[in-house]
């Protein structure tokens, strides 16, 4: 039995590798793909939320994160000859039923190369798949990331941001995620907090913003707002990039 999610837009669509009709932007007729989750993945998720389910008499603890992310909905939109992949949290388990791997080993028409990517998973080694740059992405591709923290972790890591100047030098992340903010309390307040949570952390509201603009089927406008920022500006072989914020840099799409 084919499952139904609903879209973006609030339309229906089919399952994964579904076609859905975006509205036209200006002189741009716009299409799109959605490429995950596949069936397997469906299923997958199906029993790992039904594992959350606490059983009776038992005690509501911790809810656990679930890791890969097999729900989620990696997108392909295209506008004319233009397309952008949204790669979303979505995750490779080496499986080929399931993740990058059963996008990249499917029918789906390779045609059309994406040449702006939302790099998945927050720029994280398990978000990647060596054969989405070299079949699904144009050469040198803009690359846009958002960071995440959590406790002393982060993504992407040094080793991450790495790897992706070294496919492409237009990659962008709409923050640092790399901040750490350390605050000094009272020895009875750390304790109660200490009794109360499991952890504690400073919440960094700063963010940034990286607009994209179409300028030509060829040509795009990259714009750098807030703490948005080029990872090539990181001391890196791979690559060079803008040294400021808030510049436009034109690149070849």
């Amino acid at each position: 039995m084919k499952k139904t999610l609903r879209g973006i837009l609030g339309k229906k669509i089919q399952g994964a590798s579904s076609t859905f009709k975006p509205p036209v932007l200006d002189q741009f007729q716009t299409a799109g793909d959605t490429l995950s989750p596949s069936d397997s993945a469906v299923s997958a998720s199906k029993l790992e939320f039904a594992k959350l389910l606490p059983k009776e008499g038992s005690f509501k603890g911790w809810v656990k994160s679930i890791t890969p992310n097999h729900s989620s909905v990696a997108i392909r939109l295209k506008a004319d000859e233009f397309s952008i992949l949204l790669g979303a949290d979505l995750e490779e388990t080496g499986d080929q039923a399931s993740g990058w791997s059963a996008i990249v080993s499917s029918h789906l028409p390779v045609d059309g190369a994406a040449a702006i990517f939302k790099v998945a998973h927050h720029g994280s080694k398990t978000g990647h798949h060596p054969d989405v740059w070299r079949k699904m992405l144009t050469k040198e591709p803009i690359a846009v990331l958002t960071p995440w923290q959590k406790g002393g972790d982060g993504l992407p890591t040094e080793s991450d941001v790495h790897r992706i100047i070294c496919l492409t030098p237009h990659a962008f992340s709409t923050a640092r995620g790399d901040r750490k903010v350390a605050i000094k309390r009272d020895k009875t307040v750390e304790k109660m907090i200490d009794s109360a949570v499991r952890s504690i952390r400073v919440i960094d509201a700063s963010s940034g913003q990286v607009r994209i603009r179409l300028k030509a089927i060829n040509l795009a406008t990259v714009e750098l707002f807030g703490e948005a920022y080029c990872l090539t500006t990181a001391s890196s072989p791979c690559g060079t990039g803008p040294k400021k914020k808030n510049v436009k840099d034109r690149i070849q799409a």
